[in-house]
């Protein structure tokens, strides 16, 4: 069993104005999926201008350039600054493909104005 350990970021996020659905940033390249069996998420939110929930995604492809829908992975959510980490590895969720990437999704909860925050992720993955 391999363990690696990566930190991301801080990257800046932003919201839409609206509060009807988040906004994907990416913050790590592609990754090969062959090389994860399991991963355990870490987040830090720093600098928030308030209304603003950061949750954590995943998306797949088959090149490394066109990438599918973006869909929630683990449980994780921060809506004030500070740090959160996962306990357990999680399988990776979804169908699969060559590469996946993971990205913030950043939501507005106002309903009114932009907002936005720094990111940052620590994502450990497991080979088995």
């Amino acid at each position: 069993m391999r363990l690696r350990s990566m930190t991301h970021g801080p990257i800046v996020v932003w919201t839409k104005r609206d509060n009807q659905n988040a906004l994907a940033h990416p913050i790590t390249g592609p990754l090969a999926t062959s090389t994860i069996a399991k991963i355990r998420l870490g987040i830090q939110m720093e600098d928030t201008t308030g209304d603003l929930t950061a949750t954590i995604g995943i998306r797949y492809s088959t090149d490394g350039d066109s990438w599918g829908t973006v869909t929630q992975i683990g449980s994780l959510s921060k809506v004030a600054d500070g740090s959160a980490f996962e306990q357990a590895f999680a399988s990776l969720p979804g169908t699969q493909e060559i590469f996946c990437q993971i990205v913030v999704l950043a939501k507005n909860t106002s309903n009114s104005a932009l907002e936005q925050a720094k990111v940052s992720l620590r994502i450990e993955t497991r080979d088995c």
